[in-house]
């Protein structure tokens, strides 16, 4: 009998142990890849006062638990390596972690979308990615750890080997996407919700959808990961925010979830501000003619935060399939990283999709100046002209223009229009084709001018 009680009383000690031993956060595990040369945050939960030692190669760090029951310690920039080395958390041990550059993966579908990679290090890359995923019969979000090899997220899986191709080191993603989920989920509510009372957007945001509104999906799948040291982030999400007739207000809520994210990160790892990279891809569904207007103006509200964040970027998509779900997303993938490639790593020779920087006018003309031309703007595609450019005049209406390229610009004119005032291309055309193009074939992105569209 007194076996029995001592026994039943060790097991019980046992359990208490483990839930009060100090623990690091859910991100960490084997197999992660812990991002180079910039200090690394390691943090995780216990017992108020407990001692917290944490070791990485040279590296011992000490520190207690709070209060509130919460440690974190930094370890100081890493230089990157392909040897692996274990990361020590009091009597945890996470093995085979590498250093290298780490991006978070985010949006909803198109970048949820996954397929199976047998071996994450093929060709002598070293990719590997944290991801979650959802446990059917208990609604219940797991989290899968680091994995080599298996399913990943195909447009940061390509993103992350034209990365790891170009600069030599390990990658690390981090996918957290959610099919079907609009923007305004991934942003705090505390944040959202006072935009959207300010904004006179219904409370569910003209959308009965589960798990649609204010921050839903932030507290899940980004704030347990935040502040895990990251390069940057890339993003492909807008499909749903065009249906629900929440376009209009992307222009103001992509840089709001930026920013958001950008000071989080900073104020949760005690850091300055990090105005950290984010490249998006743009959207290219037409959507047919019921949303052809919102997909157009998702499309520029993009480009519009490319061009006024200087840390932000765009990989236009729109000639590669208009349709919900595109094929060949390695296409999207490739175009992502060359925006990373030429502003995060230096690589000269990386040219981005062309980009509308900037218009004048002069003369009855309209001319439009083009960042990332390469050796020059060119006619591409299965167009012989440069098609589907627009101008406007003072009575708002837009008349087909004439456009020719000089250089790195598009000059615009039309007999109908004396006075132009604003100029747009593949806007408000379903059977619309890009037909302006640079040097490295890439297609320019969709555009209007007019700061003031009203749908018209």
């Amino acid at each position: 009998m007194t076996k029995i009680i001592v026994t039943a009383l060790l097991i019980s000690l046992t359990f208490i142990f483990k839930i009060h031993a100090a623990e690091a956060a859910g991100i960490f595990s084997d197999n992660m890849i812990l991002q180079r040369n910039m200090p690394v945050p390691v943090w995780g939960k216990g017992k108020a006062g407990e001692n917290i030692v944490v070791s990485f190669q040279k590296q011992k760090l000490q520190t207690k638990v709070d209060s509130d029951g919460r440690w974190m310690v930094k370890l100081k920039p890493l230089e990157a390596s392909f040897d692996p080395s274990v990361l020590k958390v009091n009597s945890q041990e996470f093995k085979n972690v590498l250093i290298g550059e780490v991006w978070l993966a985010s949006g909803q579908s198109n970048m949820a979308g996954s397929k199976k990679f047998d071996n994450f290090s093929d060709n002598k890359l070293i990719i590997r990615a944290s991801q979650i995923t959802k446990k059917i019969e208990a609604s219940e979000l797991l989290e899968n750890g680091w994995s080599t090899s298996g399913s990943c997220s195909e447009v940061a899986y390509h993103f992350g080997c034209e990365i790891a191709k170009q600069v030599n080191v390990p990658v690390g993603l981090i996918v957290r996407a959610v099919s079907g989920s609009p923007i305004q989920t991934w942003i705090p509510k505390e944040i959202i919700e006072p935009y959207r009372k300010k904004s006179g957007i219904a409370e569910n945001w003209n959308d009965d959808a589960p798990m649609h509104n204010s921050g839903d999906h932030f507290p899940s799948h980004l704030e347990p990961v935040i502040p895990y040291a990251i390069r940057g982030s890339i993003w492909y999400q807008g499909e749903r925010n065009s249906k629900t007739g929440t376009h209009w207000h992307y222009r103001e809520m992509q840089p709001l979830m930026i920013d958001t994210w950008r000071v989080l990160w900073a104020k949760k790892a005690n850091e300055d501000i990090r105005e950290f990279p984010f490249i998006t891809v743009q959207v290219p569904c037409a959507g047919g003619s019921k949303y052809l207007s919102s997909w157009d103006i998702i499309r520029d509200s993009m480009r519009r935060v490319a061009v006024e964040d200087p840390n932000a970027g765009l990989a236009v998509f729109y000639d590669n399939s208009r349709v919900l779900h595109p094929q060949n997303k390695h296409i999207a993938s490739f175009r992502l990283a060359q925006w990373a490639l030429k502003h995060v790593y230096g690589k000269e020779d990386a040219i981005p999709c062309p980009l509308l920087t900037q218009h004048d006018i002069k003369d009855k003309k309209i001319i439009l100046h083009f960042d990332y031309a390469g050796k020059g703007l060119k006619i591409g595609g299965e167009s012989k002209k440069l098609d589907f450019f627009e101008i406007c005049g003072e009575d708002g209406k837009y008349h087909p223009a004439i456009a020719v390229i000089e250089k790195n610009t598009v000059i615009l004119s039309s007999d109908q229009v004396s006075k132009p005032t604003h100029a747009r291309y593949l806007f408000g055309r379903s059977d619309a084709a890009v037909s302006l193009y640079n040097s490295a074939d890439l297609p320019a992105s969709s555009f209007i001018t007019d700061p003031e569209f009203t749908g018209k």
